[in-house]
């Protein structure tokens, strides 16, 4: 030993490679026999004496394999130099690796396939000394096994070197072949493959597992695997803290888990859905996989359950199920709602896996179809489905969505679908667009209830319009006189003899805000006031008719040889004005001319006449239309009486008198108008007039670069359509109430941002929408009407548009300043409504103005000052 220790390892190794050819060594089987033998050196094991461990004699337990006699150790010897100096002539502390030369022609021709074989060179492989026979003695399941597998682990542990590279070499072997030049393949050795392959590595529990399928006991495996996997047996030592350590290198090379892969937690999650589960369980595998890359995977979450909510009952959910805020209100418990119950920390995990944030078109489409499939409606489904139709008129695709696109085929798969809720008497059911009636004639509507469905949802009426539900103002009348005949010819002329005051009442913007042309006024001088015993009426709606079994008891009837209003025998004389103007509203569709002819028919002196067009001149009736159509009046002026003051609506003063005097006219003329005309042009009841015809969902565009939406808004008794039958109609819309400062402004001058923002428009009219040029600012319309900018397409039609540099929450009069002006080029231009476009003009436009201006048809614009 004292030789060995001074040689240096040249030396050393001559030395060992001399005396190793010879048994001079004294060697014995402690297993098995007690008695010493000579033996080489490369042939013996260091016994526990030297290493301080059993691990070699369990390891080899009932082998021959021959163990330095420990006689060698004196009485004070230190044990760690005689085994330096044993090891340096050969003999070891672990099991050897032995020459395997063997190695299948299989495996051979797998190695060098692809590049070709001449000839074998060499061939060196690896077996480790008594390792087929300790792995037998493991697997037999005896009461040795647990100590043996404990024993090859230490004992692999100290074996492995640490380097990557060197670690690669003791485990494999390599194949040299001969093709063209000396060429070689590394493959794993024989033992390496037999410890991979073998169920020798204790769990737990103490069963054995193979390698691959136990993973390392750390809190984060815990936390995420749960108790769905084996973890190693503790005894093995795999230390989180030092993730270097060699015990750990060792289960890396075996292929033990040393921390949780994506599949296998994906796995894990999928063996979890469907049951009820703690919530932070799952938390802590979506954590998991939040920090792994999941590029690929975003799939499962579409196709298979794996996001969970624990309330208000434990429920898995695919992705396109699930909302990351709440939307209770609208889906109920139909949908998953992640907020409340992750963290934020989580969102981004949820919305890369498909979770939206919100809900969207396409959520509100599956959501309609899927709850109309159900049969029975009930307070809740009606409930929803109000939200629903709300959402979904909300978001509907603009005209900038592609023609084609999957959001426009969604709207057309809905508009065709079966899905639209309506109450036919007291059923509700769900029915396709076209059966649908809108309840804006009451009369009408009550011929019709329980025949027809109809639509109910008024604060969704512009989403009725736009399916293009049929009005029950647009039943066919069928009226057939019956009995005896009797002209009127008093009533006759006094009607006739309305028809310039009528005009004027239909120049008057702020009275009609249907817009209807004075042209419709020609009947009026064919127009003969009959009277007639009785009447029978029919109306035809869709595919039902009914017979009104009590008619109105005047009508207006136009065919082609005479104009006639008839009025029943059973009504009195003294109903007669409002019979009559009830007649000429149903035609006209103005919602108070029947109260404007009906006071002028009663006014029986040309005094009294006068005090009722200067009451309407205070509720907006135009006082410049006025000069030379009252008859008998030669100046052309209203002779106003002195206990009233006549005062132009459109005219600012400055002073506080005439203010004043606007303040109580306005009251007067609120003293005068029914209770429906008294309602508040921003209640949801009051809509813009109807247009002549409806928008496709592509021409919907809520950002102003097109047109808008536009809804009829009637629920005036005794108004109907004009139909195909001899009975002809129009639709009467409420009339919106304000300031009285419905024309041009006047008062205060125009500020310097107005001013700022009318140029800009002016300069730059495409900021409007394309192919848009200037047709001049400040213009006057033939009403008196001063446009803030007008502009006109490229087809010339032109665009009005109202300029605000300011606009606040609630803020409408704008919104129906636009409108205003769009009736009115409407009227000039002798189209309907729907072909002329009126833009609204502000740096912000909050958003409940721009919903009204969608409901109203207004595009909403913002361009910022400079």
């Amino acid at each position: 030993m004292q030789t060995l220790e001074t040689l240096p390892d040249k030396d050393t190794r001559v030395l060992a490679d001399s005396v190793c050819k010879y048994p001079f060594f004294l060697a014995q089987m402690s297993t098995i026999d007690e008695t010493p033998r000579y033996i080489r050196p490369d042939q013996a094991y260091l016994p526990r004496a030297f290493t301080g461990t059993s691990d070699l004699e369990t390891y080899f337990a009932n082998n021959t394999r021959q163990f330095v006699d420990a006689g060698y150790i004196r009485a004070g010897d230190e044990v760690s130099r005689w085994c330096a100096a044993f090891k340096k002539i050969g003999v070891s502390d672990v099991p050897r690796r032995i020459q395997h030369d063997e190695l299948s022609w299989n495996i051979k021709v797998q190695l060098y396939s692809g590049i070709g074989h001449t000839t074998d060179i060499a061939t060196t492989n690896w077996n480790l000394d008594g390792l087929t026979e300790a792995l037998k003695r493991i697997t037999t399941l005896s009461d040795t096994s647990l100590p043996t597998a404990l024993a090859l682990w230490r004992l692999l542990v100290r074996m492995l070197p640490r380097d990557k590279t060197e670690q690669y070499r003791f485990l494999s072997g390599e194949y040299r072949w001969q093709y063209y030049s000396v060429r070689s393949k590394f493959f794993d050795s024989t033992f390496y493959t037999q410890l991979i392959t073998t169920a020798w590595l204790p769990d737990e529990s103490g069963n054995f597992q193979l390698p691959a399928t136990l993973f390392a006991a750390s809190a984060e495996t815990r936390n995420v695997m749960g108790d769905s996997v084996r973890y190693l047996h503790p005894d093995l030592e795999i230390k989180e803290a030092t993730s270097d350590s060699p015990a750990r290198l060792l289960a890396e090379c075996l292929g033990a888990n040393l921390a949780p892969k994506t599949e296998e937690v994906i796995k894990r999650l999928q063996g979890l859905s469907g049951q009820a589960i703690d919530l932070k369980t799952v938390e802590n595998i979506y954590r998991f996989l939040q920090r792994q890359s999941m590029t690929g995977r975003q799939a499962l979450f579409k196709q298979q359950p794996l996001l969970y909510t624990s309330t208000p009952i434990p429920r898995w959910w695919t992705a396109d199920k699930v909302f990351w805020d709440n939307e209770r209100a609208i889906f109920g418990d139909e949908r998953g709602y992640l907020t409340a119950q992750y963290s934020e920390a989580l969102k981004p995990f949820f919305v890369s896996q498909g979770v939206t944030l919100s809900a969207t078109f396409a959520d509100y489409v599956t959501a309609v179809l899927e709850t109309a499939a159900r049969a029975e409606v009930t307070d809740n489904i009606l409930t929803r489905m109000n939200s629903l139709y709300r959402r979904l008129w909300a978001s509907l695709p603009t005209r900038e969505t592609e023609e084609g696109s999957e959001l426009i085929r969604m709207w057309q798969e809905l508009c065709r679908a079966r899905c639209w809720l309506g109450k036919c008497g007291d059923t509700w059911a769900f029915y396709y667009s076209s059966e649908l009636v809108w309840n804006d004639h009451d009369h009408n509507t009550a011929l019709f209830a329980g025949v027809l469905p109809f639509w109910i949802f008024s604060d969704v009426e512009a989403l009725a319009h736009f399916l293009e539900v049929t009005h029950c103002s647009q039943a066919e009348i069928d009226f057939q006189p019956d009995g005896e005949r009797d002209d009127l010819p008093e009533w006759t002329k006094k009607t006739r003899s309305l028809s310039p005051l009528i005009a004027t009442f239909l120049d008057s913007p702020q009275l009609n805000q249907e817009g209807v042309a004075t042209s419709s006024l020609d009947i009026l001088n064919e127009l003969n006031v009959l009277l007639i015993e009785r009447a029978k009426v029919t109306y035809k709606l869709l595919d039902a008719t009914v017979t009104d079994k009590e008619p109105l008891s005047s009508y207006l009837q136009i065919d082609e040889e005479e104009v006639t209003l008839w009025i029943t025998l059973e009504a009195d004389a003294g109903d007669y004005p409002d019979l009559i103007g009830d007649a000429l509203q149903a035609y006209l569709g103005v919602a108070q001319i029947r109260e404007f002819v009906s006071n002028l028919l009663e006014a029986d002196t040309k005094k009294s006449r006068a005090r009722v067009l200067s009451r309407w001149q205070k509720r907006g009736l135009r006082y410049q239309s006025l000069a030379g159509t009252e008859p008998g009046n030669n100046d052309g002026q209203i002779d106003n009486p002195q206990d009233e003051e006549s005062e132009q609506p459109w005219q600012e003063r400055g002073d506080e008198e005439s203010a004043k005097r606007r303040s109580v006219a306005n009251q007067q003329a609120d003293y005068t108008r029914s209770p429906d005309e008294k309602g508040d042009v921003n209640s949801s009841h009051n809509t813009a007039p109807q247009n002549s015809e409806n928008e496709n969902p592509s021409d919907r565009n809520g950002s102003g670069a097109g047109g808008s939406h536009t809804t009829s808004g009637n629920n005036n008794p005794g108004s109907s359509s004009q139909g195909t039958g001899s009975y002809s109609a129009g639709r009467a819309g409420h009339r919106s109430s304000g300031s009285g400062n419905y024309g041009s402004a006047g008062g205060g001058g125009e500020g310097a941002e107005h001013k700022a923002l009318k140029e800009k428009v002016a300069l730059t009219p495409n900021l409007c929408g394309q192919n848009l040029s200037l047709i001049d600012s400040e213009y006057v319309l033939p009403s008196g009407d001063r446009v803030d900018v007008l502009l006109k397409n490229a087809e010339g039609v032109p665009i009005p548009v109202e300029i605000k540099p300011l606009i606040n929450t609630g803020e409408y009069s704008n919104v129906w300043q636009a409108v205003k002006y769009k009736h009115l080029i409407a009227t000039q231009q002798g189209v309907p409504c729907a072909q002329i476009r009126s833009i609204l003009v502000a740096p912000n436009i909050p958003d409940d103005v721009k919903a009204k201006c969608l409901i109203l048809g207004i595009d909403p614009i913002e361009i910022s000052l400079p």
